[in-house]
């Protein structure tokens, strides 16, 4: 044993002495102490006891229930305020564990009022959520709808109801999803609310989104998102122009979605809201990926990372994880991207994720590919495929079946892969995911000249591209720079792989197409 000074000592022995004489004391007798030791530090300290909400909750908890004080209902009514201090101030740190104590006190406590019960349980599921407790969050989220319609808090009922779709959503129950969606939408609608109204609507632009109808989502955003910028608090507008910010980057608007981004990540810091700066950090690393800038982009997917750590978030995590994987992938260090995928594959399954587990096990398919495994990149671009169908995602599912074809193809299963290429094509059928709808004719092209086909096939293919993109792409020119940009770099890019020495002819050619 270490020797200690004759001062540490004689404090290791005061503390043992005066938790051995506590442990003495009646229960009574304790309520007295605490409550005395309540009322000295909020006399004392003022405002300053703010600094230590926690343990002035418990001193008054224990306090109250010692059952003989004479001033219970004061002593609940001081728990009550410090609970909620400790709720809120732990909601500011992300400290998760602080949150679920003290939301879990405030709706206990008999003296709350019914919309600080509200408030506190919406705080419990949404922290239990964000943890991957979905079934207690769901759980959470029922007893929210029982409470807010129990006091009369209607707002709160309707955040019930997009609580559950959302768990829905993550948990790829999509038709369960698209009914709480719907019936969110009517509830806000009765109840008068444009603010609630327009966020209602934004979710549901969010979640046509993720069904790969990019138009129907911008048109939405467009129209709901003005209504919110002077009504809506700053965390749910930064939400929504971050979730705007996405719709526009995969739409292909890149400086517009920049743009949107950015401003989402300043107000994001500047309230401080942890989870949402590491969501959009990694969106902008997508975003730079596109744009060919990857050390950028991995250092805003590391950051991205570490906060969801940080937070406890894991879902964010293994989406940050996919993140990497990718990163490193596009660099050719494939098989430290196919660690990375595997982390976060194991995490999302760990999780029921499998809007996070999808994305994961195609990436992991993609990986086996390069590394000539192609037998299980099938596998797993299988699995893949089989979630995105589950989630009712076409344009996920469609890219999805067109790497599996490129599989196949490559393993000489032609006819298996040309089935791929059907389903997939019919999955884009009126959405605008133009590169989706390139990377399909594109892998039809090399289908053609694995088979041996006559290169007709290949104009084919492309003609039926910009015949149907051509003039989406005329609209683009000269409005967003990037978006064409970057076009015309998938045309040429897609024009090397397929057409060999005559690429640049032919990508010249293209550009005339689309230039009309």
């Amino acid at each position: 044993m270490p020797d200690l000074s004759a001062e540490t000592a004689y404090l290791f022995r005061h503390a043992l002495l005066r938790d051995a004489a506590y442990q003495l004391q009646l229960p009574a007798d304790r309520a007295v102490l605490h409550a005395l030791a309540l009322e000295l530090c909020e006399t004392i300290l003022g405002e300053l006891a703010d600094g230590i909400a926690p343990e002035l909750a418990r001193h008054a908890r224990v306090a109250w229930q010692g059952g003989k004080t004479a001033d219970s209902r004061h002593l609940q009514t001081r728990e009550l305020h410090w609970s909620w201090v400790a709720m809120q101030q732990g909601k500011a740190r992300n400290d998760n564990d602080t949150v679920i104590t003290f939301a879990g006190a405030v709706i206990e406590s008999t003296v709350a009022s019914g919309e600080q019960r509200c408030d506190a349980s919406y705080n419990l599921a949404n922290t239990l959520q964000r943890l991957g407790h979905w079934k207690e969050a769901a759980r959470e989220f029922t007893r929210l709808s029982d409470l807010a319609r129990k006091h009369d808090q209607p707002v709160h009922e309707g955040h019930a109801i997009y609580g559950l779709g959302y768990i829905d959503w993550l948990s790829g129950r999509i038709d369960d999803c698209d009914r709480r969606m719907d019936e969110w939408v009517e509830f806000t609608r009765a109840l008068g609310n444009e603010t609630e109204m327009a966020s209602a609507m934004l979710a549901l632009a969010t979640m046509r989104f993720h069904r790969g109808e990019l138009g129907r989502a911008l048109e939405l955003f467009r129209q709901w998102l003005p209504r919110i910028q002077t009504t809506a608090d700053e965390a749910m507008l930064t939400r929504n122009i971050f979730n705007y910010g996405i719709v526009l980057k995969e739409s292909g608007h890149f400086d517009e979605a920049d743009r949107y981004l950015r401003q989402a990540l300043s107000q994001a810091r500047k309230l401080g809201t942890r989870e949402y700066e590491g969501k959009i950090l990694g969106s902008l690393g997508t975003l730079l990926t596109v744009q060919g800038k990857m050390d950028e982009a991995l250092s805003h997917f590391v950051e991205a990372m570490k906060i969801a750590r940080g937070i406890g978030d894991r879902r964010g995590c293994a989406i940050q994880l996919t993140n990497v994987g990718t990163v490193y992938q596009q660099t050719d260090r494939t098989e430290q991207a196919l660690e990375c995928y595997l982390d976060a594959a194991r995490e999302a399954k760990e999780l029921g994720a499998i809007n996070t587990l999808a994305p994961a096990l195609g990436n992991i398919g993609l990986a086996c590919l390069v590394l000539g495994r192609p037998q299980e990149a099938a596998v797993h671009l299988r699995e893949s495929v089989a979630l995105w169908e589950q989630m009712k995602d076409a344009t996920w599912e469609a890219y999805s079946r067109c790497s599996l074809a490129r599989v196949l193809r490559m393993s000489g299963d032609y006819d298996s892969a040309e089935a791929e290429l059907e389903r997939a094509d019919k999955l884009l059928e009126g959405t605008e995911s133009w590169l989706d709808v390139f990377l399909v004719r594109g892998e039809q092209a090399h289908l053609a000249l694995a088979r041996g086909e006559s290169a007709e096939a290949e104009h084919d293919a492309y003609r039926q591209v910009y015949e149907r993109l051509g003039p989406a792409f005329e609209q683009t020119a000269g409005k967003d720079v990037a978006t064409f940009e970057a076009a015309m770099q998938a045309v040429k890019a897609g024009a090397k792989l397929i057409h060999g020495a005559r690429r640049e002819t032919l990508a010249e050619a293209l550009v005339k197409v689309i230039e009309g």
